[in-house]
């Protein structure tokens, strides 16, 4: 369930701007690769960058901060949800 809810969360967000219908499947692929650093907030957030930057081709400068921290934010709470 988590890893289904990491994919609605960056499918909301969509940086790729593709339509919803696609956006479910766009980023399931990127949802393990947060997983694998999800530790903490921050390294979530360079999970998010690295993923922007290589995958996606998107400069992260292009991105403020404050909404990946919070993107980052929200993926963390969720994880940790799932563990209580």
């Amino acid at each position: 369930m988590v890893k289904e809810d990491i994919n609605n969360i960056l499918a909301q967000w969509n940086p790729l701007e593709v339509p919803a219908f696609i956006a479910q499947v766009e980023y399931e692929s990127y949802v393990n690769m947060i997983l694998e650093h999800s530790e903490s907030i921050e390294s979530i957030s360079r999970s998010i960058y690295e993923i922007l930057n290589v995958y996606m081709g998107i400069d992260p400068s292009y991105i403020d901060e404050t909404e990946i921290q919070m993107l980052s934010k929200e993926i963390y709470e969720t994880i940790c949800a799932d563990c209580s």
